[in-house]
């Protein structure tokens, strides 16, 4: 569960890449904290809390993200953000990343992390941009690898 907080910021960062453009640099994401604020017999929701902030000249407005994360092709993790993300231009703001870990999912995740020294993942998602015609829903996808510690 470690690794949960680097792959929502990078959730988060591959929907406001989805912005891009001319001249658009990349929001930086610092995490700041995780924890779990449900759990039951079937898994946990875990929020996970960043800071992000906006190196444009303009404002950026994302109202809505969604996104699913998969190692070897196996669901780990998936979450929403339905209230949206508002950066201002040259700002930063505090924001709260909720995600849902099922424990069925993560047996699997921990014999591979035995095994290997990096685990590769693939995060794919949809990112709600405002625009003048509404919200326009911009896809993203990103896969890497997590060195395992």
């Amino acid at each position: 569960m470690r690794m949960l907080p680097q792959l929502a910021a990078l959730a988060l960062l591959e929907a406001c890449t989805s912005l891009g453009g001319a001249g658009f640099r990349r929001p930086d994401v610092e995490f700041r904290s995780a924890e779990v604020r449900v759990a039951d017999l079937e898994g946990a929701t875990v929020m996970c809390r960043f800071r992000v902030s906006n190196p444009n000249p303009t404002d950026l407005s994302v109202a809505r993200v969604t996104w699913q994360l998969a190692v070897r092709g196996q669901r780990l993790a998936e979450g929403s953000l339905p209230e949206g993300v508002h950066l201002p231009a040259n700002g930063s703001a505090e924001i709260a990343v909720p995600a849902r870990v099922q424990f069925n999912d993560l047996g699997g995740l921990w014999s591979l992390a035995l095994s290997r020294e990096e685990i590769p993942y693939e995060l794919r998602g949809t990112a709600g941009v405002d625009s003048p015609v509404g919200v326009v829903d911009l896809p993203f996808k990103h896969s890497g690898t997590l060195p395992v510690r």
